[in-house]
């Protein structure tokens, strides 16, 4: 059994894959997220006031696609890795710039995505990404951030439901898709004896260097990351730990 840290609509979709694969997969809440009210006019204009407007997750995506043809159309859009940029297309046909090697800030900078000379404005939630806005603030790049919704970590406030699914030993991996993720599950396992043993035993599947980073500095070395965050890269990943294990 594999556990799927996504936020449920993406989760649902890997799942799927995963069990058209023959390998089991669940569910894992770690994160709620509550959105925050707009005047749609008002979102609109906003947006339209800068050039370049970066969607960082999949939330956000949902979230902004109803908008996305109101937008002016020398709007450039931007995500943060192929993943999100395939699941943009995919529900909206609409198409993102994004980093060709890796996913994350780090590799936003390095595909100079992020530069001076133009506008930004940052679609996310809170908390803000840090690295992210220190590198804004630090190279005075013109930009703005729209908080969309509040992250809060669902895992700890239903501890005991947490523990039920996490500590199952037919549970074989976690798949761990953002760096917020994996601060949620360490935040559990500080206070779950439980949640600790079974992470420091099963596969911690990472999608990126940013949460292989996170959980190595928490102590687990049992970390294998995806060749990219994909659905495919993540399924090639468990297909290689099952023939492993067989």
């Amino acid at each position: 059994m594999y556990l799927v840290t996504r936020p449920e609509p993406q989760a649902v979709v890997l799942i799927n894959l995963l069990e058209q694969q023959q390998i089991k997969a669940k569910y894992l809440a770690l994160m709620a997220i509550k959105y925050y009210d707009f005047e749609l006019e008002n979102l609109i204009s906003k947006i339209n006031t800068y050039n370049n407007l970066l969607l960082t997750s999949p939330t956000v995506i949902d979230y902004l696609i109803p908008l996305l043809n109101k937008l002016k159309p020398e709007l450039n859009l931007i995500v943060t890795g192929k993943s999100s940029a395939d699941y943009l297309f995919d529900k909206s046909g609409v198409k993102a710039s994004f980093p060709q090697h890796g996913s994350g800030v780090a590799e936003l900078i390095s595909a100079d995505l992020i530069r001076q000379g133009t506008s930004y404005l940052i679609a996310g939630g809170l908390p803000h990404n840090q690295q992210l806005a220190a590198y804004l603030e630090i190279n005075e790049i013109n930009h703005g951030f729209i908080d969309l919704y509040q992250r809060t970590n669902s895992a700890i406030l239903n501890l005991a439901q947490t523990e039920k699914i996490i500590c199952d030993p037919q549970n074989a991996g976690i798949i761990i898709t953002s760096s917020s993720l994996a601060e949620y599950l360490c935040d559990c396992a500080q206070i779950s004896p439980c949640i600790l043993q079974t992470l420091f035993k099963v596969h911690l599947i990472t999608l990126h260097p940013n949460i292989t980073q996170k959980l190595s500095q928490a102590g687990f070395r049992n970390i294998i990351e995806t060749d990219n965050a994909s659905n495919q890269a993540i399924i090639n990943t468990i297909r290689k730990i099952e023939n492993e294990r067989k």
